[in-house]
């Protein structure tokens, strides 16, 4: 006789049905150290019913009023083997966990009394972080954030996206692991919350009579990110030391009113240090540092913060104190400011509404004598905090309207069906692709897709003529000028069985195809290698509707 019991997640609007049977399932695989491929024994692997919607949930009761376990782990044997057994018919969460690697997971739908193997995981050994957070006269900074942040390419442009933070304790220390990733590179911000901060402060008016206030700091004394001395780590290794010393600078106030379309209102306000990164796509969202949470102006709109180190900054009134649903119209305005030398006063910041950006896709010249039914999926990325992404799907040629839209900073994506690429996209009369820009209300958006794309197919091979699985292979655009101009154009994929790989349709052009045995992040410092190792792989000239093919073996990226 079979059992079956639905599991419901709060608030999910579907349930999964989960069925233990005489013939119960497994999971099986195998846990290797991503950079030595060695296996690593005695780590643990967590097996867990996965709840609708994500996450994990813990014991239900089946028919019969029988409480079932639905969590289980295995230890991996002296070959990074392991092997979960007697599981139900259902969706597992399957993760790797320790005290030094970043963690690890996969989703696995399990059928009654299926024996699934091949669930592997090459894992990352993580690197560990430490140091002390003091001011010039070498005192313990207590509660202060210090940020990991990693270098990235993104739009042409090298960024830094925070990964993770540490709070410093009552000596000042702060620690670091499980979230370093080995060879990527890092810089390391102090950088001091402002607690406590009302909308109206009453600070003194004369700047010399305030308190001073910690400075956000750069690991080496910098205030700036290009002057940031970086980190790249190996696997397991401990580096110590990495001090960080702070400076106590004049504070200084911003002051002026929220507008709702012109008219004083109360908003919900907020000011955040800016001058960091967008994070790398498709996440499309720069990392800001909060200055404060988010608060609400007076009834008449009038704000006063205070206790603000000299720097840069972004100022956001908005109708919600988070990113609206789509179904949810919102007042939103931003305003960068840069704090020097004194109070910044009389500031006006007017909301307006979001609005729809209508547009359209449109063929590259002529439109192909042969057309089947065909879409393109439109995004409008932001590219600071306080919006919401904007995602359509056009058909081929058609037009769209994308709702939602805020006076903001965004990036726009298009991806064409297969045969066809986006050759531009132009944004109220400019071309946008790869760039940053300010929707206004009115301008529109044109997404211009080509047909004259063609493919490289490469065959990989070992040193005895046999096919290579799995390897990853890179079509690297052969007119890039730089790491980060590569990485706007940079696409890869996976061999097969046979040891081949074709490209998704490239532009027409001049490319260097190259290989490695595994897939890489897109990190900047991963693209610097690819972009150091350039010179090793094959170039080939791909005409209007063309087809190559090269035969490659492996290389290793240093």
């Amino acid at each position: 006789m079979r059992f079956a019991a639905l599991l419901f997640a709060a608030g999910a609007a579907s349930a999964q049905t989960v069925a233990w049977s005489p013939a119960p399932g497994s999971i099986s695989g195998t846990v290797t150290d991503a950079g030595t491929k060695a296996p690593l024994a005695g780590r643990t692997v967590s097996v867990d019913l996965a709840a609708p919607g994500g996450g994990t949930v813990g014991p239900i009761m089946s028919p019969g009023g029988v409480f079932r376990r639905t969590g289980f782990t295995a230890q991996t044997d002296f070959l990074g083997h392991y092997k979960v057994s007697n599981l139900a018919q259902a969706n597992y969460t399957v993760s790797v966990n320790g005290s030094d690697i970043l963690p690890v997971r996969a989703t696995v739908s399990l059928s009654g009394g299926e024996e699934r193997t091949g669930v592997d995981f090459a894992v990352s050994i993580s690197a560990d972080l430490s140091g002390t957070v003091m001011d010039r006269a070498k005192y313990p900074m207590i509660r202060v954030p210090v940020l990991l942040l990693e270098r990235f390419y993104q739009n042409g442009k090298s960024v830094y996206e925070r990964v993770a933070s540490a709070t410093t304790d009552s000596q000042g220390k702060y620690h670091l692991n499980r979230v370093v990733k080995p060879g990527g590179v890092y810089a390391l911000l102090a950088d001091p919350v402002l607690r406590g901060m009302p909308p109206i402060s009453d600070s003194p008016e004369d700047p010399a009579k305030r308190d001073p206030v910690l400075a956000p700091v750069y690991y080496m004394k910098s205030r700036f990110i290009e002057g940031a001395v970086t980190i790249s780590p190996l696997a397991g290794q401990e580096i110590e030391g990495l001090d960080i010393e702070m400076e106590r600078v004049k504070s200084y106030c911003v002051e002026g009113v929220t507008l709702a379309e012109g008219k004083a209102a109360s908003m919900f306000f907020e000011i955040v240090r800016s001058g960091i990164v967008p994070a790398p796509a498709p996440l499309g969202m720069f990392y800001i540092s909060r200055a404060q949470a988010t608060s609400m102006t007076s009834s008449e709109g009038q704000f006063r913060v205070c206790g603000l180190p000299p720097g840069e900054y972004r100022l956001t009134a908005s109708s919600t104190n988070r990113p609206a649903a789509p179904s949810q119209h919102q007042l939103f305005a931003a305003m960068p400011v840069s704090i020097t030398d004194r109070d910044l006063v009389k500031l006006q910041i007017d909301a307006l509404p979001d609005f729809s950006v209508s547009g359209e896709v449109v063929w590259d010249g002529e439109a192909p004598a042969k057309q089947e039914t065909a879409q393109v999926h439109v995004s409008l990325l932001p590219a600071v905090s306080g919006a919401g992404p904007a995602s359509v799907t056009a058909s081929l040629p058609g037009r769209f309207v994308a709702n939602g839209v805020l006076s903001d900073e965004y990036f726009a994506r298009a991806s064409a069906p297969a045969g066809y690429y986006a050759k531009d996209i132009i944004y109220g009369g400019l071309s946008v692709q790869h760039q940053t820009f300010r929707t206004t209300a009115g301008a529109t958006l044109r997404v211009v897709v080509a047909s004259d794309g063609g493919a490289i197919t490469a065959r990989l091979t070992d040193k005895d003529g046999n096919p290579l699985r799995s390897a990853t292979v890179w079509f690297l655009d052969a007119t890039a000028r730089t790491a980060a101009e590569l990485e706007t154009g940079l696409t890869s994929g996976i061999t097969d069985a046979a040891g081949l790989c074709t490209s998704a349709t490239l532009p027409p052009g001049k490319y260097t195809v190259l290989a490695t045995p595994d897939a890489l992040d897109r990190t900047a410092a991963n693209i610097d290698k690819l972009w150091s190792a350039r010179g090793k792989g094959t170039e080939v000239e791909l005409g209007p509707n063309g087809s190559n093919q090269v035969s490659l073996a492996p290389i290793t990226l240093f």
